[in-house]
């Protein structure tokens, strides 16, 4: 079913080419060659975005990961403070009978469980900003992918100078650049 779609819109390319009063032998050269820069300004200005969204892919990789690492120590951070609170919870019946080394001890334990509290609490907030990286990236990645596919559409324009191929490289592109906006603006 797809070689017949890929047929058709060659046949299609073909059927343009006949309209305009051009064969294979006498094509007008002018026109080719208005086409040709069309598409290569096309592809040039194509080129451009992709660096500029490759860029912006990579930094916000970088992020992402900086991310990442900021919410496994905050975890690793609640971690502690949980065995260290635990360990107090269980010395604190073991202690002399002296009621101010219990006192001191029994601060001491809610001292750790507001702390391991507030720990959580940014552990949290840190996993939240880490899939909000995660999304960014692959949206940059998405938006690359899209500017890529219009590089293949725009060179096969050129090699079959048909100009759906050509259309269908500037909507590629702009959808590309599409993504790529909402990832750097959300």
């Amino acid at each position: 079913m797809a070689r017949i779609e890929n047929i058709q819109l060659l046949e299609g390319c073909d059927e343009q080419r006949r309209i305009g009063g051009s064969t294979e032998h006498g094509e007008d050269k002018a026109a080719r060659r208005r086409f040709e820069a069309g598409v290569g300004v096309t592809l040039a200005c194509i080129v451009a975005v992709v660096a500029s969204v490759a860029v912006f892919r990579r930094l916000a990789v970088a992020e992402q990961l900086r991310v990442r690492q900021v919410a496994t120590e905050e975890w690793q951070s609640y971690q502690f403070k949980g065995i260290e609170r635990h360990q107090t919870e269980l010395l604190l019946p073991r202690l002399a009978v002296r009621s101010s080394e219990r006192e001191g001890q029994s601060l001491k334990l809610k001292l750790l469980q507001q702390e391991q509290q507030q720990t959580e609490r940014d552990a949290r907030e840190a996993e939240n900003s880490s899939d909000s990286a995660h999304r960014k990236g692959f949206l940059f990645r998405l938006g690359q992918a899209g500017l890529e596919l219009a590089l293949v559409l725009g060179l096969l324009a050129i090699f079959t100078r048909c100009g759906i191929l050509w259309a269908g490289a500037v909507a590629g592109a702009l959808a590309g650049v599409a993504v790529a906006a909402f990832a750097l603006w959300s």
